[in-house]
């Protein structure tokens, strides 16, 4: 295995981590996807709780495992109040959310207007983005100035390509860049997806200019109850287990999200 890639981001979700051996390398941009309710942004969600949490308790790296210096959500079009709703359910981790997590609001600049984010005073220390009017150049902007060893959310790919300019070879240039980008920021970073929302080529596409994708599905029990199943499709240049990928079911509940069984598909 490449030196670059043998340190690891843990998800704090102890099934995932032990089939990624560990956690998800850093320098990986990887596509987090499912059906609306399907599991997707609960799984982003519960690692943001856990990693929020690490760096609270300065949670110390062992061996490849290291925690994120820094977790960043970037959002293009919903509020931090809006996030911080849907996280709700995460009821073990609202300090650490509301604490620890760094957040950029980009709604303003998504829909046209001036941007909310004038200027921002953080762990991620000044950003500067007054007249700053360009989307894709106001998240290279943010993304060029996160610690390295950080774990960076986008949400969401659906939002990214939903905007009438650039088109979309133009923004899968985009996605490639950030790819290759993460290997020079040496970060995670989690681009949310929402399936079906893109034609069969175009999704194609997207899953090939990132280094892996998770795709989660739900699945309703006899009980009333739900579980999400978790495939990892692909992790570029990264043996996942001992062969092959590996199948997670797993639920949510107010400590995260957490693994019920895991099974070898073949």
């Amino acid at each position: 295995m490449a030196a670059g890639l043998s340190k690891r981001c843990p998800t704090g979700i102890t099934g995932v981590d032990r089939a990624l051996n560990g956690g998800i390398p850093y320098t990986v941009a990887m596509v987090i996807g499912s059906e609306p309710g399907g599991g997707a942004r609960e799984f982003v969600h519960s690692i943001c709780a856990q990693g929020s949490l690490m760096i609270k308790r300065k949670t110390p790296s062992s061996g490849n495992v290291v925690p994120p210096r820094t977790v960043t959500y970037l959002s293009l079009s919903k509020p931090r109040s809006d996030i911080l709703l849907e996280t709700s359910w995460l009821t073990s981790f609202r300090e650490p959310l509301e604490n620890h997590l760094t957040f950029f609001d980009l709604s303003s600049i998504y829909f046209g207007g001036e941007p909310t984010v004038t200027k921002w005073e953080g762990t991620v220390g000044p950003i500067d983005l007054v007249g700053q009017r360009n989307l894709l150049e106001s998240l290279s902007q943010i993304l060029n100035q996160i610690e390295p060893e950080s774990l960076v959310v986008l949400d969401s790919i659906a939002d990214l390509f939903s905007l009438k300019s650039p088109e979309f070879p133009q923004l899968i240039s985009f996605l490639k860049t950030l790819q290759i980008g993460t290997n020079r920021w040496r970060m995670v970073l989690l681009l949310l997806h929402s399936s079906g929302q893109l034609e069969e080529a175009q999704e194609s596409a997207v899953l090939d200019a990132c280094d892996g994708a998770i795709h989660f599905s739900r699945e309703a029990q006899q009980d009333g109850s739900s579980r999400y199943k978790l495939q990892l499709n692909h992790l570029r240049g990264i043996p996942v287990g001992m062969s092959g990928l590996e199948r997670l079911f797993t639920v949510v509940t107010p400590a995260g999200m957490s693994v019920l069984d895991l099974q070898r598909v073949q």
